[in-house]
């Protein structure tokens, strides 16, 4: 993800995540929106931020972060608004896959009451409900993994 399609991304990123508002209390997002989170995650160490693209227009993007061992987080996956549906999400997650063939396990968190969610990273990409967490969070929060095979 480039300096020069951030705007954009920062845009999918929180029209992306606003349609899910409805689901969530309003304290769970930040108050210029998850755009916001997306020009600060870029910024940190360990983490790589891609952009998505059919043929030159951008559709949407992710944010990969490298924990210890063999071990990645997938911060962020969204897709435009006007995109979802069309298969985009899945092809991302597999070009993520391919994009570091080493990860040994990957790991993603998602609000339990955002279903369309927690059906992608279950039927599409191949992740497990690991844990719920509720302790000191506005609403309880689906942990996910995936552990590749050699």
């Amino acid at each position: 993800m480039t300096e020069e399609i951030l705007p954009v991304m920062a845009r999918f990123c929180k029209e992306a995540f606003e349609t899910q508002r409805k689901f969530v209390p309003d304290d769970y997002f930040l108050p210029d929106g998850m755009g916001e989170e997306l020009g600060e995650l870029i910024c940190q160490k360990n983490v790589d931020a891609w952009a998505v693209y059919e043929g030159d227009q951008p559709v949407g993007g992710a944010v990969v972060r490298t924990l210890e061992g063999l071990h990645r987080e997938l911060e962020l996956l969204f897709i435009d608004v006007k995109q979802i549906g069309q298969g985009y999400g899945t092809l991302a997650w597999m070009e993520l896959e391919e994009r570091y063939p080493d990860t040994r396990v990957w790991r993603t968190v998602t609000p339990a009451s955002v279903i369309r969610n927690m059906v992608f990273y279950v039927n599409h990409c191949g992740f497990h409900i690991t844990e719920i967490l509720t302790e000191d969070l506005p609403i309880p929060v689906c942990v996910f993994e995936k552990v590749m095979s050699d």
